[in-house]
Order: structure tokens, then sequence, then C-alpha cells
């Protein structure tokens, strides 16, 4: 998946089925993205990829969130598994330390 971001935008990247390994490329530009994997995240629990680098997440999921504070292009590369998206929980369910606050 390639993609861009508008000036202070958020998107949301769902996968048809659950993720093992999640790359994003913040390769394209000049400005920092912000990679989180529930809508209500503080910045605690964002991981900020600075603008010419890059970051691998071994982690199973089936949405990830991405912010940033001016327009921005990345590349985002995922593995997938035979898991489909149903069996993984609804990030609106899932709420407190590490999560939300």
């Amino acid at each position: 998946i390639t993609g861009s971001l508008t000036a202070s935008g958020i998107q949301s990247v769902d996968f048809i089925r659950v993720t093992k390994q999640v790359l994003i490329l913040n390769t394209h530009g000049s400005a920092d993205l912000h990679v989180y994997f529930h809508p209500s995240s503080t910045n605690a629990n964002k991981v900020k990829i600075a603008a010419g680098d890059q970051y691998t997440f071994n982690i199973k999921c089936n949405k990830v969130f991405i912010s940033g504070s001016a327009a921005v292009d990345y590349s985002l590369y995922a593995s997938l598994t035979n898991i489909t998206g149903a069996f993984m929980y609804e990030p609106h369910m899932l709420a407190g330390a590490g999560v939300t606050e």
C-alpha cells in the first residue's frame, strides 16, 4: 500500500486478514508520521517515524492508524496470516494502559 496524508490527517488502514508484520516507510517526505492501533491512543502510545526512517511492527492486528502534522507520503507493507479480521477485537473494545492511557 502506498498512501499519503493531508495536513493534520488521520488514516485508518484496514486489512482483510490479521497481520503478522507491518513495515511502514516514511522515506518520501519531510514530515514525521505517527502510527498507532487505537483511534483514541494518546501520544505516549503512538510510534513516531521520523522523515527518512522506517519501522517494522511484529504485530497481530487488522487495523492501523496513521497520522501526521503535515502532508506526507508513505509506504506500508504487511505480511498477512490466514486468520480473518473478524477474529480480532475491534479497537473501540480495547482500552487502558498501553492502549489509550
